[in-house]
């Protein structure tokens, strides 16, 4: 079997409507309004300047808790893709090329739907021309940053009420809560996915071996043994478990996308679980 374009793939997916969708002008979309629709959508926590309309007095009596019902209005969406170019995207050509191939797909998967922004995030941030996301290569596309994700300024080049979904493989010093805050601000819904080689999820005993960060440029000396790898998977699982518990609480979707995975395989597993695609 040939090797599976990401584009002609794209088209067989689409991005799935948000469960909470993002405010923008007015389409085909269902948003997080009051002014266009009747639909009930949810509650939130009273905030300052909420229309007191919408206050649901008879929670208040119950709880004691000020919330708000919010209803939905027709829009049109915005997706940005966020994508990690720091230096560890490019430790494993395979991690490298799964990640190029799932911005070309989740572009293709939007395109059509959605008005699609790309944003390359590292020590600077830059954004992503359109006609890139046409050759599965991504021509001028480098995975060289030495700052990571927790670290990157993203400057005036969000925007507000977006579906934004971050692409990255999230092995850099953060704290779940913050780093979650972090790239949540502004969006209308918020997607991390965590693309990791099959080396950084089941290490093979290599004996002494030098690590170096490739952010810093650090390195150390470190016997890797059945103890070492043991004690590592402890540690990823720790960081997936904080980010998913905090992407959880934050409505936010995550999921893990492992390399040894066909992109056809994400697709139809992880990618669609998590709620993000539909079958065209």
């Amino acid at each position: 079997m040939g090797k599976t374009d990401p584009i002609q793939l794209g088209k067989i997916w689409r991005l799935a409507k948000p469960t909470r969708p993002a405010s923008g002008p007015a389409g085909n979309q269902l948003g997080k309004g009051t002014g266009a629709s009747l639909e009930f959508q949810d509650y939130r926590e009273y905030q300052a300047g909420d229309d007191l309309r919408h206050v649901d007095w008879r929670a208040y009596a119950r709880t004691d808790q000020v919330s708000v019902r919010l209803y939905q209005e027709e829009i049109s969406t915005t997706v940005e893709l966020i994508l990690d170019a720091s230096l560890s995207m490019d430790l494993w050509s395979n991690k490298a090329n799964r990640w190029r191939e799932l911005c070309c797909f989740l572009h293709a998967a939007a395109t059509g739907d959605y008005t699609v922004r790309g944003v390359l995030a590292g020590e600077q941030t830059f954004p992503i021309p359109r006609e890139t996301f046409q050759d599965p290569a991504l021509p001028g596309i480098h995975l060289e940053a030495k700052a990571s994700l927790a670290d990157a300024n993203f400057g005036g080049l969000l925007r507000p009420g977006t579906l934004r979904i971050v692409i990255s493989d999230f092995l850099f010093p953060h704290h779940p809560s913050t780093l979650v805050a972090q790239l949540q601000k502004g969006a209308g819904k918020l997607v991390l996915l965590q693309v990791l080689d099959a080396e950084e999820t089941q290490p093979s005993p290599r004996g002494h071996l030098r690590l170096q960060e490739t952010e810093s440029g650090r390195h150390q000396d470190l016997p890797v043994d059945e103890s070492v790898i043991q004690r590592y998977k402890k540690r990823l699982q720790r960081l997936q478990n904080g980010l998913a518990e905090e992407a959880r609480r934050k409505n936010a979707m995550w999921a893990t996308l492992s390399c040894k995975s066909s992109l056809m395989d994400l697709a139809a597993g992880p990618l669609q679980q998590a709620g993000l695609l539909v079958p065209r």
